[in-house]
């Protein structure tokens, strides 16, 4: 009798390790039919390109392929801005899928946000001719920020609040051929850090405080204050308690581009 469980339950577990095998290769042939029907949106060359021509809408076509058969090499259609105006490093038949490897270096790359250094943000806010230094500033220029409270008694008291922003953009443009001269207000394009950019952002938005900046040399440093604590100093004497001495904290400057 008991010969005959252990055979029972042996042939229950061989049944449902076929039944989980099975399964398994139902899934399997059901991602890969999935995966069949599935397209990507590729870059193929329209005609025949020579190496040094200038990729462009005119040459270059749009074309869906299997997603089985798509790799990282090949270039989407979604990716078409990034070598729209490339040259192309070599011969490419008309039909082929365009790679990286067909783009001749360094890539064009007309987007504002690929010139950020790690870490850092975009801030725009409104400029008038003030701000605009009556048209003189340009991307690559750095400003301080000045912000004005006025308190209920009618007074007012301002303060130096970020030193060493820099221009990034003007009106939306990014490079300095693109301004127009003479031209004021509008908007400026601030790269900052986040905390800094939020600093400024609360600055405006208070109905109290009234922002200014101050034109400044690109190669000025900013003087940093670095604080160091007040120290005090126990004497103790056989275990007890005898004097105490307190040091007082000091505050050391040290020049660092922001």
């Amino acid at each position: 009798m008991k010969g005959k469980a252990i055979v029972i339950l042996v042939s229950f577990a061989i049944s449902l390790i076929s039944t989980a095998l099975l399964w398994k290769k139902i899934k399997t042939r059901e991602e890969l039919l999935s995966s069949r029907l599935r397209t990507v949106r590729v870059i193929v060359a329209g005609k025949d390109i020579k190496p040094g021509e200038t990729l462009s809408a005119e040459n270059l076509r749009a074309r869906e392929i299997p997603e089985e058969t798509y790799s990282r090499r090949i270039i989407r259609e979604e990716e078409f801005s990034l070598i729209d105006g490339a040259l192309c490093s070599h011969s490419i038949p008309a039909g082929s899928f365009l790679v990286w490897d067909d783009i001749q270096e360094p890539i064009e790359m007309n987007r504002f946000s690929r010139t950020l250094k790690k870490g850092m943000r975009a801030v725009t806010v409104t400029a008038d001719e003030r701000t605009t230094f009556s048209g003189l500033l340009r991307p690559g220029d750095r400003v301080d920020v000045l912000a004005t409270e006025k308190k209920d008694d009618g007074t007012e008291r301002t303060i130096l609040l970020l030193e060493n922003l820099l221009v990034g953009a003007i009106n939306g443009s990014f490079r300095d051929e693109e301004i127009v001269p003479g031209e004021s207000g509008g908007t400026i394009t601030l790269i900052t850090t986040t905390t800094r950019a939020a600093s400024l952002l609360r600055a405006i938005e208070d109905p109290s405080t009234s922002v200014s900046f101050i034109l400044r040399n690109p190669s000025e440093k900013t003087r940093k204050r670095i604080s160091r604590p007040s120290r005090r100093v126990e004497l103790f004497t056989s275990g007890t308690l005898e004097k105490t001495y307190t040091f007082p904290g000091s505050t050391k400057k040290r020049e660092e581009r922001i």
